[in-house]
């Protein structure tokens, strides 16, 4: 299949970083359509975790960490970024919030949130 070059151009064209942008093509006749593109939507974004069974565990912003402790305890810290309501860049993988807990759920590993380290006051008199 070929993608349209000019789709492509316009795509890295774009504003949004690399990481959150993404195109999908409807491929018809051996020739790839763009029909939607996705970036980031400006504004505060809320990035939703929920187990296989589509229970909310918990809630961070965009752009803050989870740790994924693995089945042999193993310590993983991963930056996440909000995609849409449904999908979100965790560390370098892109996820559907379900396929991310069945995964999770099959490894044996665990996923929480990473508290927020205070901002320090550079300002801030001895």
């Amino acid at each position: 299949f070929q993608v349209p070059s000019q789709s492509l151009k316009e795509a890295r064209s774009s504003q949004a970083p690399v990481s959150l942008r993404f195109m999908i093509f409807i491929f018809t006749k051996g020739e790839a359509v763009p029909k939607v593109t996705c970036s980031k939507p400006d504004g505060f974004q809320i990035i939703r975790f929920i187990d296989p069974h589509y229970k909310e565990l918990f809630r961070i912003p965009d752009g803050e960490k989870i740790l994924i402790t693995t089945g042999w305890g193993e310590k993983n810290e991963r930056v996440c970024r909000f995609i849409d309501e449904c999908h979100s860049e965790i560390g370098s993988n892109l996820y559907h919030i379900c396929e991310f807990a069945e995964r999770m759920e099959q490894s044996g590993a665990t996923y929480e949130p990473v508290k927020a380290e205070p901002q320090k006051n550079k300002n801030k008199e001895r």
